[in-house]
């Protein structure tokens, strides 16, 4: 097995494994909540709910892959001002002494999305909800997405990542 067939086999295994982390497996009863008004096409509506998801992990994998494309030379120095900030940011969940970082904004809808077009909406809502709970499996992967330089590859392996972790979904959906 070469290195691109590995990567390619890692990155649907990580997908699988993201599926049992702490706040992707409780959200199976809402996910069939959504699902549940397409009853009529449920088979569709889990396949848009994995490609709403799946369009923001991709969407990730393509910015990361051209940011890492487009430094070049001054990686390592971003790499450096990034580790300042995960430092001070650690730092300010121990002392608070950022306190604009504790504003949180939430949006209420009156009326939830249906249809194919709704349940799309809320798989992209939920990945980017999970991308921090599962971050270091996603970040596993995206980092190897990255590391290939090209986008197409990078794409590649997050649509696959989202295929493992779109496969349980697929099978939890209810049978019609």
């Amino acid at each position: 097995m070469d290195t691109g067939q590995l990567s390619i086999f890692l990155a649907f295994a990580a997908g699988l494994l993201s599926f049992l982390s702490p706040c992707v497996l409780p959200i199976i009863p809402s996910y069939l909540c959504i699902i549940g008004g397409v009853r009529s096409h449920l088979v569709a509506g889990t396949v848009s709910f994995i490609l709403g998801f799946s369009a923001v992990f991709i969407v990730l994998s393509i910015l990361l892959s051209t940011t890492l494309f487009l430094l070049g030379g001054i990686s390592r120095y971003i790499t450096i001002a990034a580790g300042i900030i995960v430092i001070i940011l650690g730092l300010n969940v121990i002392f608070d002494f950022l306190s604009f970082l504790n504003y949180e904004k939430r949006f209420h809808l009156n009326k939830r999305p249906r249809g194919i077009a709704g349940t799309f909406l809320a798989g992209a809502a939920f990945g980017a909800g999970w991308t921090p709970c599962v971050g270091p499996i996603l970040g596993s992967i995206l980092l190897l997405a990255g590391q290939s330089g090209k986008t197409a590859t990078a794409a590649l392996y997050l649509a696959v990542y989202s295929a493992g972790l779109g496969l349980p979904f697929l099978l939890a959906a209810p049978n019609q």
